[in-house]
């Protein structure tokens, strides 16, 4: 077994703990700050961030975890964990179901690890080494991520339930893709239905931070998909502000768009 596929087997148990805790306040009157960026916090996010930074810190005791409700300024180096300890609070908090644990290790601006454990179906989908991963269900069973390709129907596609007068941009960058349906879903959930086959492109155009992308990306990667700026040039992370630009999930090969 390589060092990643330990550490992907390692993580699996300590991301599914995590979601443990989360489902247990997931239907508590949990008490709700709103962060300086106008995004919600709770005490869920905070307990699920202590259940991982420990947990990380154990599994690799000199590299540091970078996660959103830690100190995301301090220094990290080439090799670095990125996490959001609970991916989609708005879904936790308006009981959608579309919430997530997120867990990447970087290393040289890349994410080589790549963990999305859902606590409300108990799934957890694992990608690392750019080419190796697989999904576990709710009851233990191993599966494999999908192949490449597209439908002959066409793509299925995904987008976020934002709005902010981007379904003009975002219904025109789609239409030059040949489409089966678009489908609205919250949090990284969505790079997991794109790994396991239910879905084919993933758009958005909105900012967001690199520990909403890294692991998704990670897992997509290693079942032959793309995660890409607007330009077409991966993703890339241990930037000063750790924002992402807009971005297109893609699992097809002969991908092409003005």
């Amino acid at each position: 077994m390589s060092e990643l596929e330990k550490l992907a087997h390692d993580l699996a148990p300590l991301v599914k703990t995590a979601g443990q805790t989360l489902c247990s306040l997931y239907q508590t009157d949990v008490t709700i700050i709103t962060k300086p960026d106008g995004s919600p916090v709770t005490i869920a996010d905070q307990a699920s961030h202590d259940i991982l930074e420990a947990g990380l810190k154990h599994l690799l005791p000199d590299v540091q975890v970078i996660s959103e409700e830690g100190d995301i300024h301090k220094p990290h180096g080439d090799t670095f964990w990125l996490v959001d300890p609970l991916d989609g609070t708005k879904g936790f908090l308006r009981h959608t179901g579309e919430f997530c644990v997120n867990v990447a290790l970087i290393h040289k601006n890349h994410p080589i690890l790549g963990c999305i454990h859902t606590p409300l179906t108990g799934e957890t989908c694992l990608g690392y080494g750019q080419s190796q991963g697989f999904w576990v269900d709710n009851v233990g069973q191993k599966h494999p991520l999908r192949q490449p390709g597209i439908p002959n129907e066409g793509y299925r596609a995904l987008v976020g339930h934002y709005s902010r007068n981007s379904d003009d941009k975002q219904n025109l960058f789609l239409q030059q893709f040949p489409l089966a349906s678009i489908r609205q879903m919250g949090s990284a959930i969505k790079f997991c239905a794109l790994a396991k086959g239910e879905a084919d492109i993933y758009l958005r155009l909105q900012e967001s931070y690199e520990w909403d992308t890294a692991a998704g990306q990670a897992i997509v990667e290693a079942c032959g998909g793309h995660v890409l700026n607007l330009d077409k040039t991966p993703l890339t992370y241990g930037k000063e502000n750790l924002l992402n630009s807009s971005f297109v999930v893609i699992c097809d090969d002969n991908f092409n768009w003005s």
